[in-house]
């Protein structure tokens, strides 16, 4: 028997794509979530760095 070995396979974290089942679009979700993070009202931060530190 022969086996493939593929170290480039990345390993499952049980994040699967999915569409959501408000908006319809493909968004990564848990296992057992059926709306992506912008339909659960979750808004992405602004993690910008300001130069001079203010």
């Amino acid at each position: 028997m022969r086996t493939i070995k593929d170290d480039n396979q990345r390993q499952s974290t049980g994040v699967t794509r999915m569409r959501c089942a408000e908006c319809k679009k493909f968004a990564r979700l848990l296992p057992g979530e059926t709306k992506c993070a912008p339909c659960r009202g979750m808004l992405p931060l602004d993690l910008r760095m300001t130069r001079g530190g203010r």
